[in-house]
């Protein structure tokens, strides 16, 4: 069994995680591209900030101290402003900066950068609920690196699926999502053991 977390270092680690989270939402806020944020009505879904919590479980490399946890902030977009061809309006363009921790684990401390593909599933959306699927690729630093790793700067490939909340009268969304993620250095490094885990994230959309 892992050992309990000093509560010092833990609240000393809940702290920069905290800081860390108001930066990157300040950037995201800020952005120069922060006009387009405006709602457009002839789009289903206009181009939106927020943040999201999630846990997650490690399964690959199997260990006993595989929980994490980690903050995200994004801003999603139409997929027109990120592509040089027209798209289908239920596809939507997603950047995310995270920073998570795991007491112990070889995720401890981490730091990605993502951009993904966000698609509607609009058949089955509702008034106030509208599912979707998401999948992409970015760039993972891990403080910690675990057996067989061979580098601290990792690709990491994830896919999910999850749903927007939009509430009567409500100006602001949620979203609450499952992702499956993998993270290894693709083959720079001959030590290259990949490490696997699903998170499950609950968030708001400004």
């Amino acid at each position: 069994m892992g050992r309990i977390m000093n509560p010092p270092v833990l609240r000393a680690r809940l702290s920069i995680l905290r800081g860390t989270l108001v930066v990157l939402l300040c950037g995201f806020f800020f952005w120069p591209g922060g006009s387009a944020l405006a709602e457009d009505p002839d789009r289903p879904f206009p181009t939106r900030t927020g943040f999201s919590v999630a846990m997650g479980q490690i399964y690959d490399p199997n260990t006993d101290r595989a929980l994490f946890a980690q903050m995200t902030g994004f801003v999603t977009m139409d997929h027109d402003r990120a592509a040089f061809f027209s798209t289908p309006d239920h596809l939507r363009f997603k950047l995310e900066a995270t920073v998570g921790t795991g007491e112990d684990s070889p995720w401890n401390t981490l730091v990605s950068l993502n951009m993904l593909s966000l698609c509607y599933i609009d058949y089955l959306a509702t008034e106030t609920l509208r599912p979707y699927v998401e999948g992409g690729i970015g760039l993972l630093y891990t403080r910690r690196r675990w057996e067989g790793q061979g580098l601290r700067f990792l690709h990491n490939p994830v896919a999910g699926a999850g749903v927007h909340i939009s509430p009567r009268g409500s100006e602001y969304s949620y979203q609450a999502s499952l992702r499956f993620s993998h993270a290894s250095n693709g083959g720079l490094h001959r030590n290259n053991k990949a490490m696997n885990a699903v998170l499950a994230s609950a968030g708001i959309l400004f």
